[in-house]
């Protein structure tokens, strides 16, 4: 069987087979060393796989509706994770703190929502959705080029990482824009509990999903790049967080009476302790 190269570590990654996508068929190698899985072949047509149909759910990802919620924010689920966001990042780090960057913020609806709590937010983001953010009135920048290192007091980074073909650039970006002691706060699957069978995970979607995680893996890429990393747990902001994973893989895309009657409280701990949300570190940027 071949191997590959890690793209965290640089060890060798064991080859575990092939998984279908939207375009062709996708060679899968999983590193034993840092626990990274990564796509070997990766797709590099961004601009046709992160399109208009993409982002209004007709692409690659079905479950994906950043057009209908950013037109309708009062009415979807988006709301329980954003709110959840900010809680947990002004739990971290009292106050908010300060410059917030939304790193690959889709359809800005994060920034939106930081804004309208008077939190001073941007976003960055590239392709067809940022037309759509700055026509909402969305602060949405194309190029973070453009900032100064260490501009930012907090960036986050929600559902992003498994997109990068290279995390550990796409982390020391992320660090050289962060004020030291700041916070980088992140979402993205857990594969520690896939390992064995992460080829039957349905996270795993080769065409977009092409980098992951264990918790050991962010925890080796983020001291490497110059953070401090930090096991938090469940933290305050996890149960709307959690509420909205739940309620976007069973297909809603409103709020409904239905769901808000559910006790939340009690499923977001028992979901959590089946797939191990919470157990990737967040992060500070180094100080000195």
């Amino acid at each position: 069987m071949s191997k590959s190269r890690c793209r965290v570590c640089g060890s060798a990654a064991q080859f575990i087979g092939t998984k279908n996508g939207a375009a062709k068929s996708f060679d899968i190698s999983y590193c034993s060393n840092c626990g990274f899985t990564q796509v070997d072949n990766p797709r590099e047509d961004f601009a046709d796989i992160y399109n208009e149909e993409y982002y209004r759910g007709q692409g690659t990802d079905e479950k994906v509706h950043y057009v209908y919620e950013l037109e309708h924010p009062e009415k979807t689920i988006r709301f329980y994770e954003l709110s959840g966001i900010i809680d947990a990042v002004q739990y971290l780090k009292p106050g908010g703190g300060g410059k917030w960057l939304d790193y690959g913020c889709g359809n800005g609806a994060l920034v939106r929502e930081c804004r309208r709590r008077g939190i001073d937010a941007i976003g960055y983001e590239r392709g067809w959705i940022t037309r759509l953010a700055e026509s909402k009135g969305i602060p949405v920048v194309e190029s973070f080029q453009q900032f100064a290192p260490a501009s930012f007091d907090v960036i986050t980074a929600t559902g992003v990482l498994e997109h990068v073909v290279n995390p550990i650039e796409t982390l020391l970006e992320i660090r050289r824009l962060l004020k030291p002691g700041g916070l980088f706060f992140y979402e993205t699957g857990n594969a520690a509990p896939q390992r064995g069978k992460i080829l039957k995970w349905e996270y795993l979607r080769p065409d977009i999903h092409i980098s992951l995680y264990e918790p050991r893996t962010l925890e080796y890429a983020l001291e490497r790049t110059g953070f401090e990393s930090r096991f938090a747990g469940f933290i305050p902001g996890f149960v709307n967080i959690i509420r909205f994973m739940v309620l976007k893989n069973l297909g809603f895309i409103n709020r409904s009476i239905f769901e808000k009657l559910l006790p939340w409280f009690f499923i977001s701990r028992l979901v959590n302790r089946i797939y191990h949300v919470t157990d990737h570190p967040v992060a500070y940027a180094k100080k000195g």
